[in-house]
């Protein structure tokens, strides 16, 4: 046998041995818990008073007349950076083209000049929702389509949607 043919089956013998103690590594495995807190949600409520009322100056509404409902909620807002978008869907009107239905919010007696609230300090909050309609005079072509007719202004929805801060 030459000398490369021996170094080859000495080499092949070696790696044969080496591979037969590969089953047997040895370790060591800890583990440990963080010792964190809990994380606690906030939340955005709004609930009615049911205290809603029409201003009572008008019974039936008729062109040049405007009419406000008044009502309040309690918005209870808890969380940090919370903010949040304010809004009144409104009823689709049919049949009333000159017919305006604006919402107007008030927080805790400040009139909002927007709809986003932020910058809230956790706690409850009285929110006034101020609707008022409106039915203009002086229809370039007078008729008498919206005679008699009525709006379902129950219809409405205040909601309160957290955007991001």
């Amino acid at each position: 046998m030459n000398k490369f043919t021996k170094a080859g089956i000495a080499t092949a013998a070696a790696v044969a041995l080496l591979m037969g103690g590969a089953g047997t590594l040895a370790y060591w495995n800890e583990s440990a818990n963080l010792d964190a807190d809990t994380v606690t949600a906030g939340h955005l409520d709004i609930v009615s008073n049911n205290d809603g009322a029409w201003d009572t100056s008008v019974d039936k509404i008729v062109p040049g007349d405007t009419l406000t409902y008044t009502e309040t909620f309690v918005v209870s807002a808890v969380g940090d950076n919370l903010k949040f978008d304010l809004e009144a869907t409104m009823p689709t009107l049919t049949g009333y083209d000159a017919i305006t239905v604006t919402p107007t919010f008030e927080l805790d007696d400040e009139t909002l000049t927007g709809t986003t609230v932020e910058d809230l300090t956790a706690g409850e909050y009285s929110l006034e929702v101020t609707i008022v309609v409106a039915f203009p005079f002086g229809d370039d072509t007078p008729g008498d389509e919206d005679e008699d007719a009525s709006i379902a202004l129950g219809d409405v929805v205040i909601t309160a949607t957290q955007v991001a801060a």
